[in-house]
């Protein structure tokens, strides 16, 4: 009770900080000085006019007199005060307050009078309080009502009082647990208390037991960690099953916050109401993995007694022994081996055994117990890691000593390669190192990515000169290296540790030694900013070999030519963690020699333009001021390959102060890169205002141009640089129309680039709206192009008229947004120009917005036209429409857009082609499956009025869609017709008659033949209206394929056409030599003729296809037929020409008298030089050649047989021999000697 009275906050439970006390002090102190204030009043209003008081005034008076006397816990007056008041009411009449108390709180703490009584269990008053309209319902700063500080505080006559009044609900949460009056019922931990449970449940019943707080735990949870076994059977009493299996947001039960607890009472409370002991948490662990962990060896035995199972595992994959092995408790190890058999070769998620456990956290009795149960040494992690490993991670030297004494291997390694020496190093644990020397640890085995030896990891880790000299001692290298050439030197050099440094120089280590990238230590010093580390290494060379030897060493290079200077300068501030040392590595540098001018490898950069990258000023100044005005004016203005000085590059990464102090130091403003650009387009790309300020002021020329025509006021422009573009124009007078070499203004590039502000700003300064660049684009052609609404909206408002502008190529604003998609801009251009927008045409292909959007597939773009009103029947020079061009390129999107306006059926009024025709013909299998529920496949093409949309078929009409898709090819297209309602296989069209077997043959399109001929076989043997079969059509375009397919498919390899060609004859005319060859070697006539009497080698011989030709004249043909036609012998003559007389010669040697088919071509051919003017030379020497073919071919002739049976055998003309040289004037022939000798002879 005494404590009850010393708590004025009554909070969120049983007063027990200074918090409370502190408050209830104040109150304490408020409360008189407020009577005195009253007293002070009273008194003034004595000596002045005196006023009777009311009523009600009186009963408020008295209201805030109780709620004081409850503050201080004055309990005998306020009986009297509420009788007072309850008669003042009484006497007041109809008119008086009947609830004072209502409404009065403590403002600090938001206490009531009701509150106080309840905390403070004043079961006499309670009844008075409420009666006076104090509230039941009313909740404290903290957010409890009366019921919850009954909960905390009361006994159970105050609960049962408050629970039978109106409006007082159990199942109410409050505080900032959102706890119910049974909640905080449970968390006490007197005896008391479960009276006061039992009062609440019978009045809230049994579901209460399963209501959770707000960190999720029941009443049962809060018991169990009071330990209050009396409270928890009475919870269990009913709903035990839910209770027990309830966690709280960690998934802890009951059993397991008992466990915690290590209260093997409560525990077997839980276990005899039937708990299952097996139960897991939110981390996956029992209560037996919580008792294993605490070391609790009464809890485990129970446990055991219960049967509790030792082998589940946690989330982790650890079972109870795990977690023994893990806190030590050697005890509860063989507890679980020994009672409850669990096996000691479990092992974690990450691979560990209980060995690797112990090892990690020291526990050497432990590890020496589970070696004894013959836990495995050698049994390695996931990472390779063994105990050892592990042992020497955490510097456990006992563990390390059992493990090895047991028989572990001192320089067992993990997977990548690290022995225990390694990672003992890398932790920093000396003792270890010196333990794992001492058995025999070899220092020169490289592990890790890098193949690193510990040497290695104690050069880069803090603090490891001290393993580092063990390892010295121990032999370890100073000069191996890693994969990547790197020594232990380069190492300490590189991360700064000087003492392990100092440790390798004096044991050998080699600091001229240049890693696989030529680096030497010096370069990663000076990298590392370590001017510590620098002066040592130069110190160490020049006390060793000299100063020559030193300032060389100062000058190496690496593999790109960088010296250690060039290391230096790359520093940036950022990276300096000790204030000055970039510049004190600088000076140690310069004093011993450091060349400024040495270039690197590829970029021909100098150390002063590495410096400009990095902006350090110091180190700048610092190189400066080793130089000579005339050594420094050449070193500020080299160029490197790119043609960038180092202000050039400063300018560009916008360092004011660099650039204010190399043109301080004379570096010059004109000096261009290879683009043609100075530092001053560099830095206005930028946007860098400072720095162009600074370049002007030194005289930098404000309208000078790059290579493509562009000044700083175009770049700063496109970048969006309001201020900048402000600047060089009204401060330094850039010309604000200037022209690049496309002739485009900044102006073009803001408003391209979507630079609203800088084109508002350029405009408001006069710049030329109307400018036009070398393609005709104004401004607002190039913000259309790229999809920014607003600048073009922007421009619209200064000049309308810009909605109808064209460029060269003859497309509108509306043109290129369409093309881009644009729909923001679309409408905008819309805004001001609607009817202008929509039936626009380009000048050139005469296509609206609508076409040229449906074409790209915007389908948006398209949505926002139609609804504007465009027309969707409009023709392009091509002949497409919207719904054309949208079919062509497969937009399913636009169509569905487009079926609203019923124009998909429509047909081109130039091409007389649907829109299904188009999704056939360019292989839109999707379009064609969409566009078949509005359009039949039955449905065919009219004759166009324009350009054919297949030239190669020029005006042919009446083909369907599937006459289109085979001629194309389309597969799927064509599978999908054929499935089609009504669609016929062997349509005809309207001029040539072809089916759509022709049109696959034209094309070569074998699968698609298939497909057709599967439907129908007949289609192999139909014609055209010129009686031509589809192996004509194939053999004329040379399909070797095909025609092998249609032979295949039973073709018949000689028919004829109308006007009596067989295949052989259409693809000689071709001059197709594959499928000649196959046609001929499948059975094809090579001799039979057209209506007109032409074989197959006329046409050869015709077209100049001399291939053919000469295969040909290999096969069966007319010899004397042929040269009756005087056609053929000229055309024959013509190839012959063309190939050094060969076709011609073969021509006679395969003829059955070649001696006599010279002769007479040879006539046939002087005769014809005299009709043939225009090659009558050739025909002569062709003639001549004929003859001395005669002649020689005589010779020969008469060599193995005599002249006289030659001379006399007859033709068939029955003519002899030498009456046809006669005949045909072969004086050549007659004048050779065999000739002449047979006359002799005959003569006498």
């Amino acid at each position: 009770m005494s404590q009850a009275r010393k708590g004025g906050g009554g909070g969120k439970g049983p007063p027990k900080d200074k918090n409370e006390d502190g408050k209830d002090k104040e109150s304490k102190e408020k409360v008189p000085s407020k009577d005195k204030e009253e007293t002070a009043s009273n008194a003034d209003s004595e000596e002045t006019i005196p006023k009777p008081q009311s009523a009600g005034v009186t009963t408020r008076d008295a209201a805030q007199k109780v709620l004081v006397l409850c503050q201080k816990g004055e309990w005998a007056p306020i009986d009297q005060v509420l009788k007072s008041m309850e008669k003042a009411i009484a006497n007041a009449g109809e008119d008086a307050n009947t609830v004072p108390l209502a409404g009065v709180l403590d403002l600090a703490t938001g206490m009531t009078p009701l509150m106080y009584a309840v905390k403070d269990n004043r079961t006499s008053l309670l009844d008075k309080m409420i009666d006076l309209g104090s509230d039941v319902s009313a909740r404290n700063n903290d957010n409890y009502n009366v019921l919850h500080i009954a909960g905390m505080y009361s006994r159970e006559d105050v609960v049962k009082l408050l629970l039978g009044k109106r409006g007082v609900d159990p199942f109410s949460t409050g505080g900032s647990r959102q706890q119910t009056a049974v909640h905080l019922v449970a968390s006490r931990q007197t005896g008391t208390a479960t009276a006061i449970l039992r009062a609440l449940l019978a009045a809230a019943g049994k579901d209460i037991r399963l209501k959770p707080d707000g960190r999720g735990k029941i009443p049962l949870l809060l018991a169990v960690e009071a330990g209050n076994q009396s409270m928890c059977r009475e919870l269990l009493s009913s709903q035990t099953a839910d209770q027990l299996k309830s966690a709280s947001a960690n998934g802890d039960t009951a059993l397991h916050l008992a466990a915690r607890r290590r209260d093997i009472d409560m525990v077997r409370i839980l276990v005899d109401y039937g708990t299952s002991v097996d139960l897991q948490n939110g981390e996956g662990q029992t209560a037996l993995h919580i008792a294993a962990a605490e070391g609790d060896e009464i809890l485990v035995k129970y446990f055991y007694g219960v049967r509790a199972s030792a082998s589940i595992t946690d989330n982790q994959d650890r079972t109870p022994m795990h977690l023994a092995a893990e806190y030590g408790h050697a005890n509860i190890i063989e507890l679980l081996v020994d009672k409850f058999k669990a096996s000691i070769f479990e092992r974690t998620k990450d691979g560990s055994t209980l060995m690797h456990i112990a090892s990690l956290n020291g526990h050497a009795d432990c590890a020496m117990m589970l070696f004894k149960k013959g836990v495995y040494l050698h049994m390695p992690n996931k990472d390779g890691a063994r105990s050892i490993h592990t042992a020497a991670k955490y510097g456990h030297i006992g563990i390390i000593n059992t493990l090895l004494q047991k028989g572990e291997k001192v320089d067992v390694t993990t997977n990548e390669n690290y022995t225990a020496l390694h990672i003992a190093v890398e932790a920093g644990k000396p003792l270890v190192v010196e333990t794992l020397l001492g058995y025999g640890a070899d220092v020169h085995i490289q592990g890790g990515k890098l193949r690193e030896t510990a040497l290695h990891i104690a050069a880069r880790v803090k603090d490891g000169d001290k393993c580092a000299l063990m390892l010295l001692k121990s032999g370890a290298g100073p000069n191996i290296t890693t994969d990547d050439g790197q020594t232990p030197v380069h190492v300490a050099a590189k991360y700064g540790n000087l003492h392990t440094l100092l440790l390798l120089l004096d044991d050998g280590g080699d600091p001229q030694f240049k890693n696989k990238n030529a680096e030497t230590p010096l370069h990663l010093a000076c990298r590392g900013c370590r001017p510590d580390v620098v002066r040592h290494l130069i110190n160490y060379i020049k006390q060793n070999k000299g100063n020559e030897v030193a300032a060389q060493y100062v000058n190496e290079v690496n593999d790109n030519n960088e010296s250690a200077l060039h290391y230096a300068c790359a520093v940036t501030k950022e990276e300096v963690d000790v204030p000055l040392a970039d510049k004190e590595v600088v000076r140690l540098l310069l004093e011993n020699g450091a060349d400024v001018n040495l270039l690197s490898k590829h970029a021909h950069e100098t150390c002063f333009h590495y410096v400009a990258v990095s902006g350090n000023n110091d180190v700048l100044m610092a190189m400066i001021s080793h130089m000579s005005n005339t050594d420094m004016q050449k070193a500020l203005n080299k160029q490197s390959a790119i043609g960038w000085t180092p202000l050039s590059i400063a300018s560009h990464k916008g360092h004011t102060e660099f650039v204010n102090n190399l043109l301080t130091n004379h570096a010059r403003v004109d000096v261009f890169d290879t683009e043609g650009r100075s530092a001053l387009h560099l830095a206005a790309e930028k946007g860098f205002l400072k720095v162009c300020d600074l370049l002007l002021t030194h005289k930098a020329f404000i309208n000078s141009k790059s290579r493509v025509g562009r000044t700083a006021l175009h770049l700063a422009a496109m970048n969006g640089y309001t201020h900048l573009v402000k600047f060089l124009i009204k401060d330094h007078n850039a010309v604000i129309d200037i022209l690049t070499l496309r002739k485009q203004t900044p102006l073009h590039l803001a408003a391209g680039a979507g630079q609203i502000e800088v084109c508002k700003l350029l405009l408001e300064l006069g710049a030329n709206i109307d400018a036009t660049d070398d393609m005709g684009q104004k401004p607002i052609h190039a913000a259309a192009q790229n999809n920014f609404s607003e600048v073009t909206q922007l421009f619209l408002q200064q000049h309308p008229s810009l909605v109808m502008a064209t460029t060269k190529d003859g497309n509108t604003c509306a043109h290129i947004a369409a093309a881009q998609g644009s729909v923001t801009v679309i409408e905008e251009l819309m805004k001001f120009d609607r009817q202008g927008v929509i039936t626009a045409r380009n000048k050139l292909t005469d296509a609206t917005p609508l076409q040229i959007a449906a074409e790209g597939g915007h389908s948006e773009v398209v949505k926002a036209l139609v609804r504007a009103g465009a027309s969707c029947t409009d023709e392009n020079k091509s002949g497409f429409t919207a719904v054309h061009l949208a079919a062509k390129n497969g937009h399913g999107q636009v169509l569905e857009v487009l079926r609203s306006t019923n124009t998909l059926r429509i047909v081109s009024k130039k091409l007389g082609v649907t829109a299904l025709h188009i999704a056939a013909y360019f292989g839109q299998a999707d379009t064609v499956r969409e566009l078949l529920t509005h359009i039949p496949g039955t449905v065919k093409s009219e004759p166009p009025s324009g350009a054919s949309l297949v030239p190669t078929l020029g005006n042919e009409s009446g083909m369907t869609s599937l006459h289109l898709a085979s001629f194309s090819g389309n597969e799927n297209v064509v599978r999908l017709l054929l499935n089609s309602a009504g669609v016929q296989v062997d349509a005809a069209s309207h001029e040539n008659g072809y089916n759509p077997l022709h049109l696959a043959c034209f094309g070569g399109h074998t699968t698609v033949v298939g497909l057709l001929l599967s439907r129908s076989a007949e289609l192999l043997e139909s014609h055209d209206k010129h009686g031509r079969r589809g192996l004509h059509i194939a053999a004329t375009h040379g399909h070797y394929q095909m025609v092998e397919v249609l032979l295949g498919q039973g073709a018949e390899i000689n028919a004829t056409d109308k006007n009596g060609w067989t295949p052989l004859h259409y693809a000689s005319r071709a001059g197709c030599f594959d499928v000649v060859k196959l046609l001929t070697e499948s059975g094809a006539s090579p001799k039979s003729e057209t209506n007109l009497g032409a074989a197959p080698i006329w046409f050869a011989a015709s077209e100049g296809h001399n291939d053919v030709l000469e295969y040909l004249l290999t096969k069966e043909h007319d010899t004397h037929t042929l040269m009756e036609d005087r056609r053929f012998v000229y055309n024959l003559m013509v190839c012959s020409k063309n190939h050094n007389n060969r076709p011609m010669e073969e021509f006679v040697l395969v003829s059955p008298a070649p001696v006599d088919t010279a002769a007479k071509l040879s006539n046939i051919l002087i005769v014809l030089s005299n009709k043939e003017k225009e090659r009558a030379k050739d025909l002569i020497a062709a003639g001549k050649h004929c003859e001395y073919m005669a002649t020689e071919l005589l010779a020969l002739a008469a060599g193995s047989e005599s002249a006289g049976r030659i001379l006399t055998a007859t033709d068939r003309r029955n003519v002899e021999f030498l009456d046809v040289l006669i005949e045909n004037e072969q004086k050549e022939v007659i004048a050779h000697t065999v000739v002449q000798r047979y006359l002799q002879v005959k003569k006498w």
